[in-house]
């Protein structure tokens, strides 16, 4: 069973002694807490500092230096800075994060805006992508929902793309600035230079 909490960290360590993991405790306030290493939180979350085995969330997360061994799993807006991921990345929402480093996989349903980063594999379902000052295996736009018909758009600035850039739907439009460089082929889309 679920315990929600909202009274402060006294309240995880109460209920860590009552014999609730720290994956059942959610979190449901504005507030940092001090996590264990496996969670699964929900709300408005800040988390500082953190060696984490998987980090699976629903809300609003914001991180600031989090290494994670495994995977992160979110439902809702990542943002912040120097977050390290082993595993996989996968959001469904909007992720704004500057100093990222994802060994595995990088899924979104959504929008990501990173700067000052490094991806092995990007794979998503969106309408923008925008990577400052970093670089990429490859990324992978997937074809758009039935409703939508907006061009999809890789935004990269001083950024290099050691692979493959691939359209899904046939229609992206690849805008590289300020030396980026693409040193794979890119396939359903076309490359505006400013």
């Amino acid at each position: 069973m679920n315990q929600i909490v909202s009274l402060g960290s006294i309240a995880i360590a109460l209920l860590t002694l009552a014999g609730c993991r720290s994956d059942e405790i959610h979190v449901s306030s504005d507030h940092s807490f001090p996590f264990r290493s496996s969670n699964s939180l929900s709300g408005s979350v800040s988390l500082a500092n953190k060696q984490m085995d998987n980090l699976q969330a629903c809300g609003t997360i914001r991180i600031d230096n989090v290494s994670v061994a495994g995977d992160v799993k979110i439902n809702g807006t990542l943002s912040g800075d120097r977050l390290k991921v082993s595993g996989v990345l996968a959001i469904n929402g909007t992720c704004i994060m500057s100093n990222m480093h994802i060994n595995g996989t990088t899924n979104i349903n959504g929008f990501l805006n990173a700067n000052n980063s490094n991806f092995s594999k990007i794979e998503m379902s969106t309408k923008k992508l925008v990577l400052v000052n970093s670089a990429a295996d490859s990324i992978l736009i997937r074809k758009p929902g039935l409703t939508e018909t907006q061009q999809q758009i890789i935004d990269l600035d001083n950024t290099t793309i050691k692979g493959d850039i691939c359209f899904e739907n046939g229609d992206g439009k690849i805008i590289v600035r300020n030396s980026s460089k693409i040193y794979g082929s890119i396939t359903g889309g076309t490359l505006e230079t400013t």
